[in-house]
């Protein structure tokens, strides 16, 4: 008989039935702790990202453009950093007021402004707009040619992590999230097992 222990004989070799040690036990308890807490924040993390990611992806499939917005023209109507969700609407539907997302020669991005003029020349709808944070109206005019895209609703910050995720650092995250989901999984499957499991009985 040992402090740790029994012995006893299995098909003629000495078998060790031993306890855990208390070291081991606190041990245990405490990686499983860890992995629990690792487990529920990747996985928390991993759902809002989804359900954020899925308010831009349904809307987009039905056909309503989605963009981020860069710029603070707009104030709080449209601030920094959210998704601003349109629909589309031919040109003569365009009324004073609308927010609409306006493309012109020369521009990178295009501008989701507010309409303040309206006017019809030789046949085409044409528009001026006005950020609702500036003082002034946009310089020159827009020509609706084809559909235009009239704001709808507004997702706060989303746009913060859609333009991060345009990133290099962005793209990296988005693909180690998922493999380090999985790789917990798979750690706690060999860590761990099955807790409902129960050991083999020894041979006699």
């Amino acid at each position: 008989m040992t402090e740790v222990g029994t012995w006893g004989m299995q098909q003629g070799a000495p078998l060790i039935l031993a306890e855990p040690l208390p070291a081991a036990r606190e041990l245990a308890r405490s990686l499983a702790g860890l992995w629990k807490a690792a487990y529920a924040g990747l996985l928390a993390a991993l759902v809002i990202f989804s359900l954020l990611l899925t308010s831009v992806a349904i809307p987009g499939l039905l056909g309503y453009p989605a963009l981020a917005v860069h710029g603070g023209s707009m104030g709080d109507s449209l601030p920094r950093g959210s998704v601003a969700i349109a629909r589309w609407v031919e040109p003569a539907e365009v009324q004073l007021g609308y927010v609409i997302l306006a493309e012109a020669d020369g521009q990178t991005q295009p501008r989701i402004h507010r309409v303040v003029s309206v006017d019809e020349e030789n046949g085409q709808i044409v528009v001026q707009t006005k950020g609702d944070a500036n003082q002034t109206a946009d310089p020159g005019s827009y020509v609706l040619n084809g559909r235009v895209a009239v704001h709808t609703y507004t997702i706060p910050l989303l746009g913060y992590i859609i333009n991060f995720l345009g990133t290099p650092t962005g793209w990296l995250l988005l693909i180690a999230l998922p493999a380090a989901f999985i790789s917990l999984i798979t750690l706690r499957d060999l860590w761990f097992g099955d807790g409902n499991a129960s050991p083999p009985a020894p041979r006699p």
